[in-house]
């Protein structure tokens, strides 16, 4: 039996059903942001490369939460999660 890799939507529906869409949302926006301060670093100490390597990061940190975001299926449970939380 072949196997196949997990894909991104595998993922995301796997953390969503564990921990929620707003706690799946805060992991890709604080991942997003750690990423953000290593690339000051790496630009800071006039290493590109390590700026590149976060950069990347973090622009598919972005593109997970707005995957999440525009996904319609957990919109709603979003929504809730956040008028609960207020």
């Amino acid at each position: 039996m072949e196997r196949k890799p997990i894909d991104r939507k595998e993922i995301q529906k796997a953390l969503v059903q564990k921990f929620g869409g707003v706690e799946t949302a805060r992991y890709y926006l604080a991942d997003a942001l750690s990423d953000l301060q290593s690339m000051e670093v790496g630009i800071a100490e006039n290493n590109p490369m390590l700026a590149a390597k976060h950069c990347e990061s973090i622009k598919e940190n972005l593109a997970n939460l707005k995957m999440l975001l525009d996904n319609k299926d957990y919109k709603p449970a979003i929504e809730g999660e956040i008028k609960r939380l207020n």
